[in-house]
């Protein structure tokens, strides 16, 4: 190779030796019969060996000038591509499927979702008919009187009538009897191995279908004793699920699913993980809610579950009874109903305290003072026609008389008052109040004066025979009158 590196003409040596694989071996200038000689205009060649290294068989300058002789170079195989083509097209690659890997779970979720979700809809739960099995073509549907055609969505009830699925759904949303036969779905002997069929197909569909959760309670209403033990692990959660909702309509239908719970499944299998316990806290958290529905459903339900709660308490004679369940919600009751002035809540309050006091018996002592105070501040405010709030007030300080006479004759005179009071208004009472309803206050009066007397041992009479001396009412006088005629001893409850 030789010439000025400036605006000269370069000499390319190629070297024809194949079998040569050295560098030295490569160009021999003393040797020119084994090369050929070849001029190279403008040409570049870049080494990829190491600094100073000539490439195998090609030499070319920079800023060549010489004759119009050519320069071949052999073909790039694909085994000769550097290593970084190699990683773009294998990251391209992984890349790619990847993201389809991704799209693919996406969407395969979201079949199953939408599989789980018409498995778990309404209209599966009455559905069970295939057309192909049917073979009921040509018949017609008692709902719609139209004839089933080929391929149509049809729906058995378990009478083994056949009905088009949506006029089935429709009419199940009313009734939950068979438009034929008038036959109810299951009946007590069949509801039992049905039902758990029946909750796995309405788990989580009740908000979505408004009607599922009457077909939830109606079937629950259906299974008693011993059935509903065996699925007491799947009909707890939606009960529970129902009555913790926001809406009053839910809480009071899953307070009473919650009820028919209490009433049917043995007390072992409630007390069992703590589930009474579960119940009680759930069901006395609506106590706080001032909505005399839901106290209407309440009260009755925590009635029944108190026998469950307390049968392990047992009393030791030398110690003071504990306070059990019913003590604290009685405790809570009577908070709420000193302050209250709603009608409708007072009614509600009132209409449940006989039966705390009939649970408690003598025990009632403990909340006499505050019972007292509600006994008397309800009898003296006027509840309307019907006078439900003052008639189940008599009847607890009747119950009250009963257990805890012997702490009676302290608040003779408190009750004495209050008790007169009350018949000389209902005496000349001139309102819409029936005449029925008066006679029935009175006539409980007059019981607490009777009761009140015996707790006092006669000191009531001996009171009332001045008034009745005074008296111009006829209807008062009449009470005073047989209130002093009652001889002989009333049994005395809660020695």
């Amino acid at each position: 190779m030789k010439g000025p590196l400036d605006g000269a003409q370069f000499d390319l040596w190629v070297d024809r030796n194949e079998t040569s694989n050295s560098h030295a071996d490569s160009v021999r200038p003393s040797q020119p019969s084994a090369v050929s000689s070849h001029s190279v205009h403008g040409a570049l060649m870049w080494s990829e060996g190491p600094e100073g290294a000539w490439s195998p068989g090609c030499f070319c300058g920079l800023g060549l000038v010489g004759t119009n002789k050519s320069c071949s170079m052999p073909p790039i195989s694909f085994q000769d591509l550097p290593l970084n083509i190699y990683m773009v097209v294998f990251g391209t690659g992984v890349f790619v499927f990847m993201l389809s890997l991704l799209f693919c779970c996406y969407f395969i979720s979201k079949l199953r979702n939408q599989a789980q979700s018409q498995r778990y809809g309404y209209k599966e739960v009455v559905l069970r008919g295939d057309a192909r099995k049917l073979q009921l073509y040509g018949q017609t549907c008692a709902v719609c009187l139209e004839d089933f055609r080929g391929k149509a969505e049809l729906g058995v009830l378990p009478c083994q009538h056949a009905f088009h699925r949506k006029c089935l759904v429709k009419w199940l949303e009313v009734r939950c009897v068979c438009p034929m036969c008038n036959k109810p779905l299951a009946g007590p002997s069949e509801a039992a191995p049905n039902f758990s069929i029946l909750l796995d197909e309405l788990a989580g569909s009740w908000k979505d279908n408004p009607a599922t959760k009457h077909v939830f309670s109606w079937s629950l209403q259906q299974v008693t004793r011993p059935w509903l033990a065996r699925h007491l692990e799947r009909t707890l959660p939606p009960a529970l699920l129902l009555s913790d909702d926001y809406q009053t309509e839910h809480k009071v239908l899953g307070v009473r699913c919650l009820r028919h719970i209490v009433l049917n499944v043995p007390a072992a299998d409630l007390l069992q993980y703590n589930r009474a316990e579960v119940i009680y806290h759930a069901v006395s958290h609506h106590l706080y809610t001032p909505d005399h529905l839901l106290i209407q459903a309440v009260v009755p339900c925590l009635l029944d579950l108190f026998p469950v709660l307390e049968r392990a308490l047992q009393w030791k004679g030398g110690a003071a009874r504990p306070s059990t369940h019913c003590d604290e919600v009685l405790r809570l009751l009577l908070t709420h109903m000193e302050p209250e002035h709603r009608l409708l809540l007072r009614r509600a309050y009132a209409g449940s305290l006989p039966a705390f006091v009939e649970r408690l018996g003598i025990l009632s002592v403990r909340h006499l003072k505050r019972l007292e105070r509600v006994i008397i501040g309800y009898l003296e405010v006027y509840d309307g026609p019907e006078e439900e709030a003052r008639l189940k007030i008599l009847e607890t300080l009747k119950l009250l008389l009963r257990h805890t006479w012997p702490r009676v004759s302290c608040r003779l005179v408190v009750l004495l008052k209050a008790l007169l009071k009350l018949i000389c208004d209902v005496a000349r009472d001139q309102s819409l109040t029936p005449e029925p309803v008066k006679s029935e206050l009175l006539r409980e009066a007059t019981d607490c004066l009777i009761l009140l007397d015996h707790c006092s041992q006669g000191q009531v009479k001996g009171l009332l025979a001045k008034a009745l001396q005074s008296c111009e009412d006829s209807t008062v006088a009449s009470c005073l009158r047989r209130v002093q005629q009652t001889a002989g001893d009333t049994p005395r409850d809660g020695t």
